[in-house]
């Protein structure tokens, strides 16, 4: 299953230098079904943690995330064009060195396989270039973008593992998940209801 990590990394590159927050939606949909493919093709599906896990990728991060971003969007009043990171060259640059970091990282902690490389690689520069997005962007939906591809590196990481996940486990992990996209959807509506309220009148008469 080279190509699923393959088709995760490319979800996780590719929007980085298109403006515009609808392709970083479909890029998250790209990678929570690339991971379902992993599981998928892992084949045991006769137990509830592996199913959970399924239903986690497929479900929540490929169908649940890529909606919520778009409301959060409109909460935030974003039309079209959203840069990831800074549209610069020295920004991109340094992301083209984390991605270089991830890899020889992979290559150093796995037993240098295309398959093992290629799947802690692309686990370790989704970590990586979140951390870029979270340390260039202030506004509240950068962030969220932000925190979003972290959980998906992290969860990419956790399907490399070797050990099955017990299924309470996994079933924590998707209630954490959802807590936090759900966190995050409410505090950027709440934002935008407060900057669009009408500001209090103030009574200047001296009496």
């Amino acid at each position: 299953m080279i190509y699923s990590p393959l088709l995760f990394f490319l979800a996780l590159v590719v929007p980085l230098f298109i403006r515009s927050w609808r392709a970083t939606a479909a890029g998250l949909l790209v990678q929570g079904l690339a991971m379902a493919a992993m599981v998928w093709g892992e084949g045991d599906l006769d137990s509830a943690s592996p199913v959970l896990a399924l239903v986690d990728m497929a479900l929540l991060r490929a169908v649940l995330t890529p909606i919520a971003l778009a409301r959060m969007a409109n909460a935030a009043g974003i039309d079209t064009e959203f840069d990831m990171i800074p549209a610069n060259l020295l920004v991109w640059t340094f992301a083209v060195i984390l991605l270089l970091a991830g890899f020889g990282f992979a290559n150093r902690v796995t037993d240098g396989s295309a398959q093992a490389v290629l799947h802690v690689g692309t686990a370790s520069c989704a970590v990586l270039v979140a951390m870029l997005i979270l340390a260039t962007q202030r506004a509240p939906f950068g962030q969220a973008v932000a925190i979003l591809t972290l959980e998906n590196g992290i969860a990419l990481f956790e399907l490399h593992s070797q050990h099955p996940t017990p299924w309470p486990l996994q079933l924590g992990l998707m209630s954490v998940f959802l807590l936090t996209v759900a966190t995050m959807l409410l505090h950027l509506e709440r934002l935008a209801r407060a900057e669009h309220a009408p500001a209090p009148s103030v009574n200047l008469a001296i009496l």
